[in-house]
């Protein structure tokens, strides 16, 4: 998700948050009758909104208000869990007579395999995409429960310190997830 899409959902949600808040306290307040608020009802002229649906146009606005809840609606959800992933990564060592590319799914798929051999790790899951404008490769360690966290803080930077001496003008950032299993009785 980027920066951009983040900070649109949050601004939505944030209105709508507020929104129901205040239709949530409304009642509340002029239940206990507070001054501004029973004054504000008062201003309201409850027969205009009681009379918009006897209007010709109110169908229409409110199919138009329907079809764009609902288009947006879709994009928040496409855009939401749309992944951008990442098949290749561009190399500091391209210049004008070339430029040369790394495929990094079949390399962080086989960091992965190899980190999936280490005592104590069960499995090793890997994405590579762009994360908030940033090209990332995720790496989330399922291990035992038994097994010291030491030796997966171990794990990861000598995963880190391989790459980065096979990739030394790689942009691109990596990330590692530890998790351990559940303990089963």
């Amino acid at each position: 998700m980027s920066k951009r899409l983040a900070g649109i959902l949050r601004t939505l949600f944030i209105i709508l948050g507020l929104l129901l808040i205040a239709l949530g306290v409304w009642p509340i307040l002029l239940h206990f009758d507070v001054g501004p608020i029973v004054e504000l009802t008062r201003w309201v002229d409850h027969g205009i909104w009681a009379a918009l649906p006897t209007h010709a146009w109110w169908p229409w606005a409110l199919g138009a208000a329907a079809i764009l809840c609902t288009i947006l609606a879709f994009w928040i959800i496409v855009a939401t869990f749309k992944v951008h992933r990442i098949n290749k990564v561009s190399s500091e060592a391209s210049n004008d007579d070339g430029s040369i590319a790394l495929q990094m799914n079949p390399i962080i798929g086989g960091i992965a395999s190899s980190m999936e051999n280490a005592e104590g790790v069960e499995k090793v899951e890997r994405r590579v995409a762009w994360d908030r404008g940033h090209q990332q490769a995720t790496f989330a360690i399922q291990a035992k429960p038994e097994t010291p966290f030491a030796d997966l803080v171990a794990l990861a930077e000598q995963t880190e310190r391989d790459f980065r001496a096979a990739f030394p003008d790689s942009e691109l950032e990596t990330v590692y997830k530890l998790h351990y299993s559940r303990i089963t009785a």
